[in-house]
């Protein structure tokens, strides 16, 4: 393989938000672990021995060529519709000991909808559901946020132990007989993470738990979908169900877990604009787009902006979001919109609403 080539892969991976190290066109161990995150990230779990051990398979290139090319290709949409719908996920202790901050704030703000994470990162022990905080309880803060003319979504990590998912499919049943929420959001962002696969076996339990529930079932998760992610909203839909998705479309400067500070130039993928057109690519989240038996939404980001540019970066992410026709959003997370970053969000909720009454 030439420099010239590697210097390509390097630029790729960079611009997909995989971060190689130094641009010199040498395939160093930087820029395989980045080949092997994106491998993972993408489903693509075949290559990522081959990367490892020092190869890059040529169906691997062509794989991220495809990739960075769907990303080029996605073009806004005109629409005068708008945005309408604005929300925030609710999360941590923002359930519990910061609660009423957490209602002030969504209430201050004129929230649409607020998700409320039940669980938290892990399973206590494998095939264990446990919630942060027990259905009595959930069902009090969903009345809570109700009764300021929100709509309330519970949120949970998606694991595919069929345990993990009867006990999960009982509690959400028990917020339905009481009538307080809207939907049952899976974030599967930590299996991406971990790089597993969901096997045909584990998808069929799914939707054999799942199909019958009488509420909408939103799938959020990285802004490129992973083959993962794609085959479980396939078999929802072909089962009936009434699915939204919620790429999420995160613009955000941070330092990752090697202490780097990620790019943040215009070809990153983090870039305000460039991140919403990524995660409604064709090979993202935007391949149900035009599909009506699913809602594309997508989730945006109030944490982590560049100080000083927080007002330009998250504008920027709306008026792009528009653009592509996106009529609901999500923000992570709901205690991080305050300064510039509430003051953004909440005229865009002033705007939302107005629509919501026009419409």
């Amino acid at each position: 393989m030439t420099r010239a080539e590697v210097l390509e892969i390097q630029e790729a991976l960079s611009e997909l938000g995989h971060d190689p190290g130094k641009h010199d066109g040498l395939l160093g161990p930087a820029t395989l672990g980045a080949a092997v995150d994106l491998a993972h990230t993408q489903g693509w779990h075949e290559y990522a021995d081959a990367l490892a051990g020092g190869q890059v398979p040529a169906a691997y290139i062509n794989e991220l060529q495809v990739l960075r090319a769907n990303i080029e290709a996605t073009e806004p949409e005109q629409s005068d519709l708008g945005i309408s719908r604005v929300g925030a996920w609710v999360w941590g202790n923002q359930l519990s000991r910061k609660h009423a901050q957490a209602i002030q704030r969504a209430d201050a703000l004129g929230l649409s909808d607020v998700a409320l994470f039940a669980t938290p990162e892990a399973p206590a022990r494998k095939g264990k559901f446990s919630p942060r905080i027990d259905e009595a309880r959930m069902i009090q803060t969903c009345v809570d946020y109700m009764a300021l003319g929100m709509d309330t979504h519970v949120t949970c990590w998606l694991h595919t132990d069929r345990s993990y998912l009867l006990a999960m499919r009982r509690y959400v049943d028990a917020l339905v007989a009481q009538d307080c929420i809207e939907s049952l959001e899976w974030d599967t962002e930590h299996m991406t993470n971990q790089g597993r696969g969901v096997s045909q076996e584990a998808l069929a339990d799914v939707v054999e738990i799942f199909a019958d529930l009488p509420i909408p079932i939103a799938i959020t998760g990285y802004g490129f979908a992973t083959g993962r992610d794609k085959r479980l909203t396939d078999e929802l839909v072909k089962a009936g169900v009434s699915v939204q998705t919620f790429g999420q479309a995160y613009s955000v400067a941070f330092v990752n877990r090697g202490g780097k500070r990620m790019d943040t130039t215009p070809k990153s993928v983090y870039y305000p604009g460039r991140s919403q057109k990524a995660a409604l690519s064709k090979g993202s989240w935007g391949r149900w787009r035009h599909d009506s038996r699913v809602e594309t939404c997508l989730g945006l980001a109030a944490y982590k902006q560049p100080k000083g540019k927080e007002s330009e970066w998250m504008e920027t992410c709306i008026e792009t979001t528009e653009e592509l026709g996106i009529q609901t959003v999500r923000y992570w997370s709901l205690l991080t919109l305050t300064g510039a970053a509430g003051a953004v969000v909440s005229e865009l909720c002033k705007r939302a609403a107005e629509r919501r009454l026009d419409g």
